[in-house]
């Protein structure tokens, strides 16, 4: 259905946002979320605003992971002013995405009943929307929130975490608990199983050994059979 497939691409481009090399992360996760999010449209209408979003992470991964590698190989230099404007474009591509999967998957669980874990999708989209404002309000540069933010720098930092841990959570309860009726009719191979499967041979059909023997002939039909070869013998 798409569901675990979501959960993997929503780890790379969240976990690993403090890791050196997110950039890469952030593409792949971004290309994994597209291919699950191809599988779940058809299941809750409001996937198709993930899927918007998803292409505009998609880009803007893209983007970052050429930058940073040629950065990190010495091709350019870098430079500060687009790499803050990147960063803002970023994160702000990456709430709306984490928003649209949260509703999306708010939706679908309510669709199947489950009105419990779909409620759960929407106190996740707040939790997460204040995470994002305290970060917004730690990078603003005023002085009179100078004495605010070493005080709080630790603690939006830890929101942020517990935020990102809460979606995980919630994505993989999505995963464990949400079972659509038929849903051995509704997978769709990906675009990888699709591109692989063109590449390899197509198996042989196996000829027949010796050709089929005859169906028996009934006893009436069999002396008849005999009696015209014997006519035919005799002329």
């Amino acid at each position: 259905m798409g569901l675990g497939v979501l959960f993997i691409g929503y780890v790379l481009t969240s976990v690993f946002t403090l890791a050196p090399t997110y950039f890469l992360t952030d593409l792949i996760g971004s290309f994994v979320i597209f291919e699950a999010v191809g599988k779940l449209r058809r299941h809750a209408e409001r996937f198709r605003y993930a899927a918007a979003a998803v292409y505009a992470m998609f880009c803007v991964s893209a983007v970052q992971c050429v930058y940073y590698t040629l950065k990190y190989i010495g091709i350019v230099e870098g430079f500060e002013i687009f790499e803050n404007i990147l960063e803002v474009v970023r994160l702000a591509v990456m709430y709306a995405l984490t928003a649209a999967i949260l509703l999306s998957l708010s939706q679908l669980s309510e669709s199947v009943g489950d009105k419990k874990l779909a409620d759960k999708g929407v106190r996740n989209v707040w939790i997460f929307s204040v995470s994002y404002v305290f970060m917004i309000v730690l990078s603003l540069d005023f002085d009179f929130l100078d004495e605010f933010i070493a005080a709080f720098t630790a603690f939006g930092f830890l929101f942020r975490i517990l935020a990102v841990l809460l979606n995980c959570v919630y994505l993989y309860s999505c995963y464990m608990w949400i079972c659509l009726a038929g849903d051995h009719d509704m997978s769709r191979q990906s675009a990888l199983d699709r591109f692989f499967g063109k590449l390899m041979p197509k198996p042989k059909k196996k000829e027949p050994d010796s050709e089929p023997e005859p169906a028996p002939i009934p006893g009436k039909k069999k002396k008849k059979l005999l009696k015209a070869k014997e006519n035919e013998k005799e002329d």
